[in-house]
């Protein structure tokens, strides 16, 4: 899922997502289901992967389950941020964030941080101060726990805040460093988004 092969990643979490509604290992039910509805929003389809995060996010709740409910936050926020229910993304997302910090759970906070900041640039995309502080904070918190994929995301959605800020050379530093990034761990579903974005800077 990290590298984009998504067809791949499917053919891999469906099946196992019917083995633990056969009663197979249920409590790796959230686990499996919030990510393969991750997996359905990122192949453009929110409205079958949010049902599964939300029965991911239940169950969790029934057993108990601290650990992880953070990023089973962030992929909600992706979802209804998809959806364009913005508002409601946003409520979920600082909810995630802060269940993050709770928990000391640092690489959850960096997906937060990243995807809320991703979030306030539609929000209000005349002031794109908030996204470019709260993309930078995932992305040092990325770097420091050497999350490659999720700084080369930040450093693309930098570059594009940048960008839509005027602020070209900063943009093209760091539209260069993702695509880099990106091409080097092999994650070519996002590779041709961000040297299109640099292309068009000139």
């Amino acid at each position: 899922m990290r590298k984009g092969d998504l067809s791949a990643a499917l053919a891999i979490l469906e099946p196992a997502l019917e083995m633990t509604r056969a009663g197979h290992s249920p409590v790796w039910f959230p686990r499996i289901a919030s990510l393969l509805g991750e997996l359905y929003n990122l192949a453009g389809r929110p409205d079958q992967g949010r049902p599964l995060i939300e029965e991911a996010l239940e169950r969790a709740s029934a057993m108990h389950l601290v650990s992880g409910r953070s990023l089973i936050l962030v992929w909600l926020t992706e979802s209804w941020m998809a959806a364009g229910e913005l508002e409601r993304a946003q409520d979920v997302g600082e909810h995630a964030l802060g269940l993050a910090r709770e928990h000391k759970e640092r690489g959850h906070e960096a997906w937060a941080l990243y995807t809320i900041g991703r979030l306030a640039a539609r929000v209000d995309p005349s002031d794109q101060e908030k996204a470019a502080r709260l993309i930078d904070d995932a992305l040092r918190l990325a770097t420091d726990l050497r999350m490659r994929p999720l700084a080369a995301h930040c450093h693309v959605v930098f570059g594009q805040v940048r960008a839509a800020a005027k602020d070209q050379l900063n943009a093209k530093h760091h539209l260069a460093a993702g695509a880099d990034l990106l091409r080097e761990l092999g994650m070519d579903l996002w590779r041709a988004e961000a040297e299109a974005d640099l292309g068009r800077l000139g």
